[in-house]
């Protein structure tokens, strides 16, 4: 048996036959409609899971109401380009099932594609192609949505050869393409929301990391962008230490936003790197933590400040080294051990109290400053610090 495919000709785009599908009849027909209604949320009507994204239609030159509207689901499951009201979608009908495909591009406007006026009796398919697109002034008096609105001055992104572009209608895109002025088609991929102030209809720009608000995978793409914070201050085991081309050249991940925020809702956050790892900011830099924060280095771990270095604990303060160093990094004066010092000092006084020496006459007796050797003596403790420690020797 020979199966038969009928494009329907009234308003669709022709015939012709093909033998697929053996053993039963299947038919086809395309016609071009104007979207009237379509289902996205709980608030709407007919809504459900299975009929996100349902729209009701009219087919051109139709002016049929809305309760007596057509109905038709997204051609493709996983991949949905939900039309706007009064874009033009193609309707194809399997049986008594219709779906459409995504809206039809007329005007070439990212935002939208609306067609305003063609749903009346008076709109044939003849009489399509002489239309003009409508005027804004128009467009106004119109309801696109409960929350949707046009607007013509959104950028398009620019493309080059080889490119794949998808671009939303509010001024987000995604382009797979490559770096087309080294000339090596390496692959970038740029997510981002592009700057949408001061552009005039059909403008078409480059995605800029300044200006947007992306996300960029380059392989060979050398960065240009304003640093926004203090100079990274790399030291000779760094490749990042200005702004010089090389420093941004390579495979790398950018993200560049007015806010980055990373939340791990169960587990870590982890960070390696073969070299370094550089943070700068020009306000506070600060670390919370609930429990331990643990910094370990194979080499120095240094800390400078062009003010004041606080640390501040509300318990002890431990420092654990073969060395300390207070005052400056050559410092050679050692610290007196308060303990060993009181029981030095304890001694010689023992010594003092007890002093007599000979005289002509015999020994002489006590020392007469008695009461002050005692009084210095009984002043020791006061000497030591009660919050302070150190050791004899680390060894």
């Amino acid at each position: 048996m020979t199966d038969t495919i009928t494009l329907y000709s009234g308003s669709g785009i022709g015939q012709s036959t093909d033998n697929q599908n053996k053993g039963y009849n299947v038919t086809y027909q395309i016609r071009r409609a104007t979207v009237q209604y379509i289902t996205l949320n709980p608030d709407d009507d007919d809504y459900s899971a299975e009929n996100v994204g349902l729209i009701r239609y009219r087919y051109l030159g139709d002016n049929a109401q809305l309760d007596t509207l057509k109905k038709a689901k997204p051609i493709n499951s996983a991949i949905k380009i939900y039309p706007v009201k009064y874009e033009i979608v193609l309707i194809i009908k399997f049986g008594e099932d219709s779906y459409y495909f995504p809206p039809l591009n007329r005007s070439g406007f990212i935002n939208n594609n609306s067609s305003l006026g063609l749903t009346d009796s008076n709109s044939k398919d003849v009489n399509y192609n002489d239309m003009s697109l409508p005027k804004s002034s128009i467009e106004s008096e119109f309801n696109m949505g409960e929350y949707f609105s046009s607007n013509k001055l959104l950028p398009v992104l620019m493309p080059y050869e080889g490119d794949v572009i998808i671009q939303g209608r509010f001024g987000n895109g995604i382009r797979l393409g490559n770096n087309p002025l080294d000339g090596t088609n390496t692959p970038n991929i740029k997510i981002g929301n592009l700057l949408v102030d001061d552009v005039s209809e059909f403008e078409s720009v480059d995605e800029n990391l300044d200006d947007d608000n992306c996300i960029w995978i380059t392989t060979d793409e050398t960065l240009i962008f304003e640093e926004k914070s203090i100079p990274i201050n790399g030291d000779g085991n760094t490749k990042i230490k200005s702004t010089t081309e090389d420093d941004w050249k390579g495979r790398q991940i950018s993200i560049f936003s007015d806010r980055i925020i990373l939340q791990s809702k169960e587990n870590e956050i982890v960070g390696y790197s073969n070299l370094g790892i550089h943070w700068s900011c020009n306000k506070n830099f600060s670390i919370d933590s609930d429990d331990e924060v643990i910094i370990n280095s194979k080499n120095d771990i240094k800390m400078s400040t062009n003010n004041e270095l606080i640390i501040n604990s509300k318990y002890e303060t431990r420092i654990n080294s073969l060395k300390t160093m207070i005052g400056k990094l050559d410092a050679n004066e050692p610290l007196v051990c308060g303990n060993l010092w009181k029981d030095m000092m304890e001694e010689l006084l023992d010594i003092l109290i007890k002093h007599t020496h000979p005289t002509g006459t015999g020994p002489s007796g006590p020392p007469i400053e008695m009461s002050d050797f005692e009084r210095i003596r009984n002043n020791l403790d006061n000497q030591l610090s009660d919050d302070n420690f150190t050791t004899k020797t680390n060894k």
